[in-house]
């Protein structure tokens, strides 16, 4: 079963994924499913669910703990619940998809090894956390960056320690969870990079759209847009802001930790930008934890020579102008901000939604009594939870 697993595919990409497949499969089993050891208290649909809300919800949290440590308990307070409102985390840890759970564990990867380095002291914790990011995704193995920029700015003996004995965790860690390292332990891991990287598709690609045109391979602008457009514009300004003052004060470019966070982030943009295929912004959900704790700096920047009751006025307008985008509800994965003119005007420039069309679709057709079965492109395993009707996947 484990040589022909999904992993192994040569005609399509496929995560890993065995977090949220192990969590996924055991929660349907145990929740909803038909089996005796059920408890038979929710439809799978909601069941399969509960695993990303639950995982998902750690990460306003991981974001408060880590900013207070290098920053400040505003900074990290302000990111923290303005993050916890962002429309595009909500939507998709609201669904079976491995982006929230990459999100987590990439996060986890990268602080948990510089607040283990800050406070010198021994833990195999980051290259567990960092395990379970590359089990995710592949893109999960790209907090490496930050640790080998760490120890390429610090060649210590304890920073070289730390990094070998995490190496070594992560190395155990995925040995021990991952089949296929079972049956080729010494290979497994630089085998999969090189085949997700060189793979060749047998299958159709990802149709989209972008800037106005129908595309198989959107450009390297691709993520910056969604970023720019996907992002309350309150946070989008003062990312800004805060690009601004890292370039004006050079003094930051002698920080180690800003120069491992930095150039991770780097790394990770040019890796799904340079990327022939794009899915939509919820590829880049593991850089807005950072563009959210950047915000909320540069906001404390402007504003720490107010006073205690203006300041806490100030961060109570902040939240609130992050807030509005909350009014997208139930599909807050459509929200789009004031630059783009919302979906009804992004809808020229982007594919808008994900999966949206198909339950107002059937529920149509079935309206309107349109008789024969139907084929769903995108999304097809969906519609039988909309319609009773025949459903086909041969398009001939």
């Amino acid at each position: 079963y484990f040589k022909t697993a999904w992993w192994n595919s040569r005609t399509d990409t496929h995560a890993i994924g065995l977090p949220l497949v192990f969590l996924n499969g055991l929660f349907h089993v145990v929740f909803a499913g038909t089996g005796r050891y059920s408890l038979h208290l929710f439809a799978d649909i909601i069941a399969s669910r509960l695993p990303v809300v639950f995982i998902g919800s750690f990460t306003p949290v991981l974001i408060f703990l880590f900013a207070r440590r290098f920053v400040s308990i505003s900074v990290a307070f302000v990111a923290a619940v303005s993050y916890a409102l962002n429309p595009i985390s909500i939507a998709l840890d609201r669904w079976v998809l491995h982006d929230s759970f990459l999100t987590l564990f990439s996060f986890l990867a990268v602080t948990s090894y510089l607040s283990t380095y800050k406070l010198k002291k021994f833990s195999f914790l980051p290259g567990i956390w960092l395990a379970l990011a590359f089990l995710t995704k592949p893109h999960g193995l790209i907090p490496l960056v930050s640790w080998l920029t760490l120890l390429f700015l610090d060649r210590s003996a304890q920073s070289t320690r730390l990094f070998v004995r995490n190496l070594i965790s992560f190395l155990a860690a995925v040995l021990l969870l991952w089949p296929q390292s079972w049956i080729r332990p010494l290979i497994s891991i630089p085998e999969y990079i090189i085949q997700q990287a060189t793979l060749t598709r047998v299958g159709d690609p990802i149709p989209n759209f972008y800037l106005g045109k129908p595309t198989l391979y959107p450009d390297a602008t691709y993520y910056l847009f969604q970023i720019a457009t996907r992002t309350p514009e309150i946070i989008i300004n003062f990312f800004l802001v805060a690009i601004f003052i890292f370039l004006l004060k050079r003094n930051y470019l002698r920080s180690k930790y800003f120069l491992a966070i930095a150039i991770y982030l780097i790394f990770f943009f040019l890796v799904i930008s340079l990327t022939p295929q794009k899915g939509g912004v919820r590829f880049a959900l593991p850089l807005l934890p950072w563009v959210y704790i950047a915000a909320a700096w540069a906001f404390s920047q402007l504003t720490r020579y107010l006073k205690a009751n203006l300041f806490i006025l100030f961060s109570t307008i902040y939240i609130l102008l992050s807030l509005y985008p909350l009014t997208y509800h139930p599909n807050f994965y459509l929200y789009y901000n004031a630059f783009i003119g919302g979906p009804q005007n992004a809808f020229k420039y982007d594919l808008v939604g994900l999966c949206f069309g198909t339950k107002p679709a059937l529920e149509f057709l079935d309206r309107a009594r349109v008789p024969g079965s139907v084929a769903v492109i995108g999304c097809a395993d969906t519609a039988s939870y909309h319609t009773g009707r025949s459903l086909t996947k041969d398009l001939t």
